[in-house]
């Protein structure tokens, strides 16, 4: 099997320093992209306040991304798999494989988008949203 000694440092043997902090980096800023993103749509909706709670939301990440939470969320798991190599199998590449194939081209982003352009594809301020706004990579 595939194990990892633990050296003094507290860092598995046979992980260099420098991936492992490249793949923590990475996951607290997927992590933190995904859950602002969560929390600023949830906000958005919910505001009793807001006359635009039944629309699209555009604002926050979401200015920047039409899918800001999904970006967060590739980044975790490819992050995930930097930090596991080299000790785990060149296989793993798998699984962030995997939830970027789901995310782009099967429930995510295709379904949202469909529902998206199904439901305010009539409105002109969402159709400059949509041509605007890029589809994952946030613009900066």
């Amino acid at each position: 099997g595939y194990s990892a000694e633990i050296s003094a440092s507290g860092i598995p043997e046979g992980i260099p320093g420098l991936t492992l902090l490249l793949g923590l980096a990475g996951y607290l800023v997927g992590f933190g992209i995904e859950t602002v993103a969560d929390w600023q749509k949830s906000r958005f909706k919910s505001d009793p306040s807001n006359p635009n709670k039944n629309r699209w939301c555009n604002v926050g990440l979401w200015s920047r991304s039409r899918h800001p939470n999904y970006f967060g969320e590739m980044i975790v798991w490819w992050s995930l798999f930097l930090m596991s190599q080299p000790i785990a199998p060149l296989s793993t590449v798998a699984s962030p494989l995997f939830v970027m194939s789901l995310l782009l081209f099967v429930s995510g982003i295709p379904m949202l988008e469909a529902q998206h352009d199904e439901k305010y594809g009539a409105d002109p301020d969402y159709l400059r949203y949509k041509e605007e706004t890029p589809v994952l990579v946030p613009k900066l």
